[in-house]
């Protein structure tokens, strides 16, 4: 009797063993099962594209099976693609196979070696991509196969902020793929944990809040720049704050201003109107000048040169009539090097953003969507304005590099509006060339009012915007919040 029970769970524990053999097709082993490139856990961190399926020997000829992947929004999901191909348990894996994508070989007949279990590489797919699968063996063996790209949301929108009023003064990208916003709140609802004046808010890369830091009794802060250690320095009209990466305060300065970067000796330099500043690491106040009959909005160090700061902003001629689109270069202690004004003469013209080319001069883009491109000497290639076909008025606040083209962002009424009462005011964004030819233009925004600070590439054809919406919360409130959406444009 003892025997026969024996010999029972024995046989129990051959059934279960080759059981869990079987069932270990599904889910997929660890990428040290496979034969190929290496790859995540299929499920856990990335998105199917092709769910895993069986594909199974029928008759005495090999079976061929065409699939059309027909994925019209593949760009959600993130490259690498990997196509993991998984052999039948046991008595079921076949001889072998035949994979192809599109006519290309993946995995021959030669692949499936005895007692193969698993194979996976990498692969190229696009929205029409056809599968074929040549499955040979004995009758009833079967593969199974699943191909897979990194989760990446394909667009996502949010606004920030509470019931009250809550206006951004920047948004930029942070080094770990997020973002972060700093401005003024007068909310304590909402996304607002708390009454305050200065709101910093940062996100993941998803559009998530990860913290949030506030700060009383400030009229709140216009401009924030991450730092070489990871944290961040807002500046405002009250002053400078430097915070770590996680939102702490590390210090305060009285020494505040509309526009802050960190030159290359890891110092502080800030625009406060018609003056600029430099800050130490730990914000002991090096130097201020005057910068004499120019209001500054924009600063960026010359990199190339090696030499002191472009700013960015209007020359003051004393006729109010006569405002102009201006830049100055300054030395790396303040010493005005030379200035110069491009366009038409109006009541206020400026530049808001600046980026430097590699052969060492400089694009401005500004008010009425306005760009100059300049040389490093400050003598004018072109200058432009780049607005759409149909244009009632606009302003550019952000440039930034794409390959050899640029992108432009900023506010745009648009002459499309959909009737509602702010419908008629969008971000814009368009692509230019060197020359400042438009390559394409997109309104952003929907029924409320919509305007873009800044814009972030985050991979080639993606980007994420961020600003304010100031959206019709109800028929008798119109409210402002932080806003930042995930954008595809080809």
């Amino acid at each position: 009797m003892k025997k026969l029970r024996f010999s029972i769970y024995a046989l129990l524990a051959f059934c279960l063993i080759a059981a869990c053999e079987y069932l270990h097709v599904l889910p997929f082993p660890n990428s040290e099962n496979y034969e190929g490139v290496g790859t995540p856990i299929l499920g856990e961190n990335g998105s199917y594209i092709l769910e895993p399926q069986q594909f199974k020997r029928g008759g005495q000829e090999p079976t061929i099976f065409e699939v059309p992947l027909n994925v019209p929004n593949i760009e959600c999901y993130k490259a690498p693609y990997y196509l993991t191909v998984l052999n039948g348990g046991g008595k079921e894996a076949v001889s072998s196979a035949i994979i192809s994508i599109d006519g290309n070989v993946i995995f021959r007949q030669s692949d499936f070696k005895k007692k193969m279990r698993g194979l996976v590489t990498s692969v190229a797919i696009n929205a029409n991509s056809v599968l074929k699968i040549d499955v040979r063996g004995k009758p009833g063996s079967f593969i199974t196969v699943a191909i897979e790209g990194t989760n990446s949301p394909c667009t996502w929108e949010y606004s920030y902020g509470g019931s009250e009023f809550d206006y951004p003064g920047n948004f930029i990208g942070t080094v770990n793929g997020g973002f972060i916003f700093t401005g003024y709140s007068e909310s304590n609802d909402g996304d607002v944990l708390y009454p305050t004046s200065t709101w910093v808010v940062k996100l993941d890369k998803n559009g998530l809040i990860e913290w949030q830091a506030g700060f009383e009794g400030r009229m709140g802060d216009e401009d924030i720049f991450q730092s070489v250690d990871d944290g961040y320095i807002i500046t405002g009209r009250d002053g400078s704050i430097k915070l770590s990466s996680s939102g702490d305060v590390q210090w305060l300065s009285h020494i505040g201003g509309n526009t802050v970067i960190q030159n290359l000796k890891q110092n502080y330099i800030i625009l406060s109107g018609s003056s600029v500043s430099e800050l130490s690491t730990n914000g002991d106040l090096l130097w201020t000048k005057s910068l004499n009959n120019f209001m500054a909005v924009c600063i960026l160090e010359d990199l190339i040169a090696k030499e002191g700061y472009l700013i960015g902003g209007t020359n003051m001629t004393g006729n109010p009539d006569m405002n102009l689109f201006g830049a100055l270069k300054v030395s790396a202690v303040g010493e005005e090097l030379w200035r110069n004004s491009f366009g038409e003469t109006t009541s206020w013209d400026y530049p808001n953003d600046i980026i430097q080319k590699k052969d060492g001069g400089f694009i401005l883009v500004g008010s009425w969507f306005r760009v100059a491109n300049i040389n490093k000497d400050g003598s004018l290639k072109w200058f432009k304005y780049i607005l759409p076909d149909d244009p009632q008025a606009g302003n550019a606040k952000s440039i930034i590099f794409s390959g050899d083209d640029y992108i432009v962002g900023g506010i745009m009424w648009n002459p499309n509006y959909n009737g509602s009462e702010f419908g008629n005011v969008d971000g814009w964004v368009t692509k230019i060339n060197e020359n400042g030819d438009k390559i394409w233009e997109k309104y952003i925004g929907g029924s409320g009012e919509e305007n873009i600070e800044n814009i972030v590439e985050i991979e080639p054809n993606w980007y994420v915007v961020g600003g304010y919406n100031f959206a019709l919360r109800n028929s008798n409130n119109r409210l402002m919040d932080y806003w930042a959406k995930k954008i595809h444009i080809e």
